[in-house]
């Protein structure tokens, strides 16, 4: 088990000081767009993105997590895996850039739209290989390579993309200097594989049918997810403009920050747990329920206190142009409490072999999303899309609770939870009491509230030796 404690902790390092850089300055760069360009502008710019990413759902094929789980296993078969997927993606990608332009045509936007959109596409391209070499080196627990490459790139971002958009106060320009900063982190990754994997086509037909065969799972859940977290922002941009796509997509990228946390702990975990499957189930069983107990107790005093600083925060944050944002983030960070659990439950099936139970689940979500925003936005706009939005996630966590409890342990709501509940509670009235005061100083004081909060109803002892454990490695 201290071998897999060292490896976790390696990988959780790595992420956690790369994402922590890389989501913070992504973010600065968001604000700093809203606030050159407005509302109308974060609109178009999140119109853009997912609307190619949409296109280039094809481009994954759910070979990158088929790369993960299998070549963990058995390190010889990286090269074999390699260089079939790399042939895959050159068509896959390819065709999708061809799709995205013919779609484009038939967009009735403004110009400046349709050609950013077409910088994106190319774009998106870069990523397919970007997030596919990233994908064999996280099978070698290699984290520290994406950590790089993702700072890298948000450095050339900061550069490239904020000169244009600050000289220009132009969406296409701003685009055009991220695709800059897409072809550095290409480049540095293409370098850093060839001492892993040579680059060379291959067109071995009965690997790609059996690679395709086991990927499909992984595929259907990558569609789903990429039209669960993207339709709403297109079908909104589509029924209701730029503005109130902005005011939603203020709220929506807040909770990106959110995302840091059980990203990287579960990206972290996620070789261990494909490993402890073939080797030692109890220790799967221990890992995943002391992780979704930590995850719910950091995820319910954010949702709290952010309810409740909701307005607070976007204005500090957008300004007041973006007042619209404040009701859309209140009804989205409950979404939260479930996505933390179930970014774990999501992959913990993929680590055993039962994706295409994830996969059933994330089909019924985005199928029940698109149907609630379809009945949703006419007559509720952005209130409509985060209400689906919320609805949904809790769907998945029913659904993925049923299917964990089947396979591998009972998730239960054990006392640590309740406790934690009470003290975010507790600590959200406290924040209401000192929501006059400057937020600087009213998120310290509610966080050591929650804090205190815990202490009084005393943690149990594995928690009291988790913060030990967490203390040591400081």
């Amino acid at each position: 088990m201290n071998s897999y404690k060292g490896t976790i902790l390696r990988n959780m390092t790595w992420l956690a000081g790369s994402q922590a850089i890389v989501k913070l300055m992504g973010y600065i760069v968001i604000v700093l767009l809203a606030r050159t360009l407005g509302d109308e502008g974060l609109g178009q710019h999140a119109f853009i993105f997912a609307f190619a990413s949409i296109a280039f759902i094809a481009c994954d094929m759910g070979l990158n997590h088929l790369m993960i789980r299998d070549v963990s296993r058995d390190h010889t078969k990286a090269q074999l895996y390699f260089e079939n997927i790399f042939t895959m993606k050159i068509l896959l990608a390819l065709a999708s850039l061809l799709l995205t332009y013919i779609l484009s045509l038939f967009l009735e936007k403004e110009p400046v739209v349709v050609r950013s959109l077409w910088v994106v596409a190319i774009i998106q391209v870069m990523y397919v290989f970007a997030f596919f070499i990233t994908h064999l080196f996280n099978s070698f627990n290699r984290m520290e390579i994406d950590a790089k490459a993702a700072v890298l790139e948000k450095i050339a971002i900061m550069c490239f993309g904020l000169y244009f958009l600050l000289t220009t106060k132009s969406l296409f320009y701003f685009v055009l200097g991220l695709s800059f900063a897409a072809v550095v982190k290409v480049l540095y990754l293409v370098i850093i594989a060839t001492e892993k994997v040579r680059f060379r086509l291959s067109f071995d037909f009965g690997i790609w049918k059996e690679m395709l065969s086991a990927s499909y799972p992984f595929f259907l859940t990558s569609v789903f997810v990429f039209l669960y977290f993207r339709v709403d922002t297109v079908m909104l941009y589509l029924m209701k403009g730029d503005e109130v796509t902005g005011w939603y997509n203020s709220a929506y990228r807040l909770l990106d920050l959110l995302s840091i946390i059980p990203g990287i702990l579960v990206v972290a975990i996620f070789p261990s747990m494909s490993k402890l499957y073939k080797e030692d189930i109890s220790l799967l069983q221990k890992l995943f329920e002391r992780t979704f107990r930590y995850l719910l107790m950091l995820v319910l005093p954010i949702v709290f206190g952010t309810f409740v600083l909701a307005d607070r925060f976007i204005n500090t944050i957008y300004g007041d142009s973006f007042s619209g944002g404040t009701l859309a983030l209140q009804v989205l960070i409950w979404s939260q409490i479930f996505v933390f659990v179930n970014y774990l439950m999501g992959f913990l099936l993929n680590s055993i072999d039962k994706q295409m139970y994830f996969t059933k689940v994330t089909g019924a979500a985005a199928l029940a999303n698109i149907v609630l925003n379809i009945m949703l936005i006419p007559k509720y706009s952005f209130v409509g899309a985060a209400f689906s939005t919320v609805v949904a996630e809790l769907l998945i966590f029913l659904l993925l609770r049923k299917y964990v409890g089947e396979f591998l342990v009972k998730v239960r709501l054990t006392r640590p939870i309740i406790k934690s509940f009470i003290a975010s509670l507790a600590m959200s009235v406290v924040v209401y009491q000192l929501i006059d005061l400057a937020i600087w100083y009213v998120v310290p004081i509610g966080a050591a509230t929650y804090v205190l909060i815990l202490v009084l109803l005393k943690l149990e002892k594995e928690d009291r030796e988790l913060i030990a454990e967490g203390r040591r490695h400081l």
